[in-house]
């Protein structure tokens, strides 16, 4: 058998009250903590546009025009995806931006 080599080096550190922290400094990792403070704010932004611009298809898409089966497909496509959309749009909200989530909970103390 021929021995390989690990991928990512982890580092343990033994705490005080015998618990293990794994840390791992890849490429990859400090970009994961890098785009953590943006992602947020990146899906609020694209779910807003993507929320419009599904509606407009919507809008388009079902004038008597252009009904086709194709065009239901698309409709029915865009449907979807706006509800995916709006959906998300609280949760990525409270959850990813802390500004928003003060809000949220200031507006759901008061009612």
């Amino acid at each position: 058998m021929q021995a390989t080599s690990p991928l990512v080096v982890i580092n343990v550190t033994q705490l005080l009250h015998g618990t293990e922290t794994l840390t791992a400094d890849t490429a990859l990792m400090q970009f994961s903590h890098w785009y953590q403070r943006i992602h947020g704010y990146l899906s609020l932004a694209a779910c807003t546009f993507g929320s419009t611009s599904n509606a407009m298809n919507i809008a388009v898409l079902t004038r008597r025009a252009l009904i086709s089966p194709t065009n239901l497909l698309l409709t029915a496509l865009a449907v979807a995806d706006l509800l995916t959309m709006v959906f998300y749009i609280p949760y990525a909200a409270y959850f990813y931006c802390p500004r928003c989530s003060e809000i949220f909970m200031r507006v759901l103390s008061s009612s």
